[in-house]
């Protein structure tokens, strides 16, 4: 910033959001609770906002273990947020649900799902990481289905982060280790 001109800061009292939680878990496979990594975005191609949470279903005593999945949630506004029925994996013998990944672990989430207006690839419209431990970059055409760039992850544990810096128009990956 070189220059100002008649710019004024202005502190306003913060008001909350009446309608808090704005996204609630309301269905059996968000039974314990939903969480994301990747903050909503714009989709231009659709005129919405996307959301893709985790939703974290009742512990699985076939496997042993309380299984995770990756959701969707779309809003016109960013505040009224709906759940749409993608019907691609069955819960409980039904596929009337938002689930866009298959009941699996850690190792199976799409932990950062971002859009990418810079790619000139329409196949490769979606950029995500795979894998909450030593993550896999994948790509998509719709981001639902994704195909990994790489057999092996890339070094980070369970806290890593994925964005594109325009300055440099790389993607810039960090990952915590330890």
């Amino acid at each position: 910033l070189q220059e100002t001109l008649n710019v004024e800061r202005v502190q306003h009292q913060l008001q909350k959001y009446a309608n808090t939680p704005v996204i609630k878990p309301e269905h059996p496979w968000e039974f314990r609770f939903i969480t994301g990594r990747s903050a909503p975005y714009w989709n231009p191609e659709e005129q919405r906002y996307e959301f893709r949470y985790w939703a974290f279903p009742p512990f699985d005593d076939e496997r042993g273990f309380y299984p995770w999945t990756t959701c969707l949630a779309v809003a016109d506004d960013g505040f009224n947020w709906e759940k749409p029925i993608v019907g691609l994996y069955e819960f409980e013998n039904s596929t009337i649900n938002n689930m866009l990944q298959p009941l699996g672990g850690a190792q199976d989430l799409f932990y950062i799902v971002i859009y990418d207006t810079h790619d000139p690839d329409p196949q490769r419209r979606w950029k995500a990481l795979m894998g909450a431990v030593n993550p896999l970059p994948a790509v998509s055409a719709d981001g639902i289905h994704f195909t990994p760039l790489v057999e092996e992850g890339l070094w980070g544990g369970e806290e890593h982060h994925l964005f594109y810096d325009d300055e440099t128009a790389q993607y810039v990956f960090l990952g915590r280790t330890g």
